[in-house]
Parts: structure tokens; C-alpha cells; sequence
């Protein structure tokens, strides 16, 4: 079994609750590392609440990602949906990375980030995940990511080996689908979906990903609607490796 004793088992299972009632940042104040300046800082005078689609990491969705990571050293990590931060942090706490990048849209998850993480070795960017996908060429061993679920679709265009593509799917995994283009040779990445297969539709990331080179390895079912109080629906995490590569050695 994957240890509890590390800080952000017990704040993700925190905002559930405290998400749940509204509450406000200064809810888990206690459990936050840095000085009482920085704080104020970054929250302001006013009161700071959670907004109301807040992105939090279930227990269960981050120790299952974490038991099928374990085993490898990686250096760097990219989540491109950051949310309040508690995944990325999360794995980084747990040894499964050393570093990495963490893409927060909204400044209220960047302040959750700062708040809960900011002793760790994750530079937190206050951002839109295209535009910095857009600007920056690196790579990483790898690629996580809890997008919202139901988002919009859009149709985008790509050109994977130079040859125009258009991919229509949800916004969040088409920004998946772009940070996956972003491994190492040998990284992996990870989505946490309501659902990720081969029944969605012909020009979906998942039917077009062999396009990229890439494809799924594995899928794993999460427990029953982990995600309560703020949604009943189940999910899955989505392993995804370069085609070719040899099958990942440290699936339970």
C-alpha cells in the first residue's frame, strides 16, 4: 500500500470537504508550509474562496497513479491542468518525480498551488496551457493530467510529420494530447478521464493518437465515483507511451 503520511494525501481528502462547504482557502491554512507574509501576499485583504468548479485530487486518483508509476525514477513532470496543484505536488512529494512544470489557468488554483507547494521543485506558471505549449520546446519524462471533465468540443488542427490533421474532442485533452507530444523516448503520460477508448468518435484524441506516434498502454478503472461530494461519476487513468516503445514494466 502507498504511505498516508505525506502532506498532500491529507489536503486532498481537506478540500473535498472543504470545497464541499464553500470554505475558504484559509480553511487549510494549517496545513500550508510557507510564512504568514507570503500568505497574505498572495491571498489579499478580501476574503479568497474556492471557486465553485474547483479542481481537486481524490485519494484514490492520486495513489492509483502513484502505484502505477512506481518503480522508475523520473526528473521532470508536466501537468498541463494543474488545478490547485495537489497532483503534480503530489507526486513529486511521493518520489515518483523530481521536478516539473504545473500550468494553472486561473489565479485562484495559482494561489492554491503557491500555498500548499511552494517548498517544492515545481515551477508553478500562472497560464493558459496553449500558449505556453506554443513557446516552449521541452521535454519530460512525464505528462499527467486531470483535465475538467465535459468540457467543450472543438475541432483544432495539427501537423504531426508535417501532414495537416484536425482533431475534434474535448478542450482539455486536445491540450492532452499536445503536452503528450511533449515525452522523452521513454516517458509516459497520464489522463484521468470519466472515460478514454476506443467508442468515441473517429476524429477523437484517442482513435487519432497513433497519428502522433502515440497510443495507450494500459487503463485502469478508479473506484466508484471517487470524485464525490462534487460529482457521482466514475473514471479511469489512461496510461500513453510512444508506439513502439516496450511495454511498461511496472503496471499492478
Amino acid at each position: 500500500m502507498v504511505e498516508r503520511q505525506h502532506r498532500f494525501f491529507d489536503i486532498c481528502a481537506d478540500c473535498l470537504d472543504v470545497a464541499a462547504l464553500g470554505g475558504r482557502i484559509g480553511d487549510i491554512r494549517l496545513r500550508c508550509p510557507i510564512e504568514e507574509a507570503q500568505f497574505e501576499e498572495l491571498v489579499g485583504q478580501a476574503p479568497f474562496r474556492f471557486p465553485h468548479e474547483l479542481w481537486f485530487t481524490p485519494p484514490a486518483v492520486l495513489e492509483a497513479i502513484v502505484r502505477i508509476l512506481s518503480g522508475r525514477n523520473r526528473l521532470s513532470a508536466l501537468d498541463p491542468w494543474a488545478g490547485g496543484g495537489i497532483l503534480l505536488a503530489g507526486l513529486v512529494e511521493a518520489k515518483v518525480v523530481k521536478s516539473g512544470v504545473g500550468l494553472l489557468r486561473d489565479r485562484s488554483d495559482w494561489v492554491m498551488a503557491k500555498l500548499i507547494a511552494n517548498d517544492f521543485p515545481i515551477e508553478w506558471v500562472n497560464t493558459a496551457a496553449v500558449p505556453w505549449l506554443s513557446s516552449h520546446e521541452d521535454q519530460f519524462d512525464l505528462v499527467v493530467g486531470m483535465p475538467p471533465f465535459g468540457m467543450q468540443k472543438e475541432e483544432r488542427a495539427f501537423s504531426p510529420e508535417g501532414k495537416p490533421l484536425l482533431v475534434k474532442d474535448e478542450t482539455g485533452r486536445l491540450v492532452m494530447l499536445e503536452a503528450l507530444t511533449r515525452l522523452t523516448e521513454d516517458g509516459v503520460g497520464i489522463i484521468v478521464a470519466p472515460s478514454f477508448d476506443a467508442r468515441s468518435a473517429p476524429t477523437s484524441v484517442y482513435n487519432q493518437l497513433h497519428r502522433f506516434g502515440l497510443r495507450v498502454d494500459a487503463v485502469f478503472s478508479l473506484p466508484d465515483s471517487p470524485f464525490k461530494p462534487m460529482s457521482n461519476i466514475s473514471g479511469i487513468v489512461a496510461v500513453v507511451i510512444w508506439r513502439g516503445t516496450a511495454k511498461y514494466p511496472a503496471f499492478l
